[in-house]
């Protein structure tokens, strides 16, 4: 994949699969991401994804002269999205808030170290100093996170082996299913069987 896209093996790759839509906050994502080119030449910024928003980020792609090196695919699903996430050196993430976190999970599935913003949801996921960064909503301070990441080859390396075996433990879809059954039991055994007429009131699975 990174050949498809001209990506050396000597460069550093930041990645994010998104929504471009404002409450992804991708704009403050490119705005930072742009900074983090202009101070590291060879780094490149992919993009998946699609939104309402396109438009405005390719012309600041374009006003910062820096088409060569931010990367547009569209919308990637399936079987193939794990060939892009394969491509990453970096998850970069600056969504306000998450409820699933789905895209999280499979960048730490993929090994990848994350710089995000710390917001709702996200910081459940996301374990500061452990599997990647996670930071204030400012750009100054996002750039430096992802810096010290590109900088620093052995870290990248080691917070991507751990969201790698912490996705493993916890977001399986095997595991997600049993902690939902877990759920559901504990729900069902809170409410008695039985109504104030005797009626049925839960049918066990039984």
């Amino acid at each position: 994949m990174r050949k498809k896209y001209n990506i050396g093996d000597d460069e550093i790759l930041l990645f994010v699969m998104t929504r471009f839509t404002e409450e992804k906050n991708v704009e403050f994502l490119v705005d930072a991401a742009l900074e983090i080119l202009k101070r590291n030449g060879k780094a490149k910024f992919m993009l998946c994804g699609d939104g309402n928003l396109k438009e405005r980020l390719t012309e600041k792609v374009r006003a910062a002269g820096l088409e060569k090196r931010v990367i547009f695919v569209g919308i990637i699903s399936g079987d193939e999205k794990k060939n892009y996430y394969a491509a990453g050196d970096i998850f970069v993430y600056a969504s306000k808030s998450e409820t699933q976190g789905m895209i999280l999970t499979e960048a730490m599935c993929s090994g990848l170290p994350i710089v995000a913003v710390r917001a709702t949801g996200v910081r459940n996921i996301v374990e500061d100093s452990r599997t990647g960064f996670l930071v204030a909503e400012d750009k100054e301070e996002f750039e430096n996170a992802a810096q010290k990441l590109i900088d620093e080859e052995n870290l990248r390396k080691k917070f991507g082996e751990e969201a790698k075996r912490i996705a493993r433990e916890k977001y399986t879809s095997s595991v997600c299913a049993k902690k939902m059954l877990e759920i559901y039991e504990k729900a069902i055994a809170y409410f008695p069987k039985t109504g104030s007429w005797g009626t049925p009131k839960i049918r066990s699975w039984d």
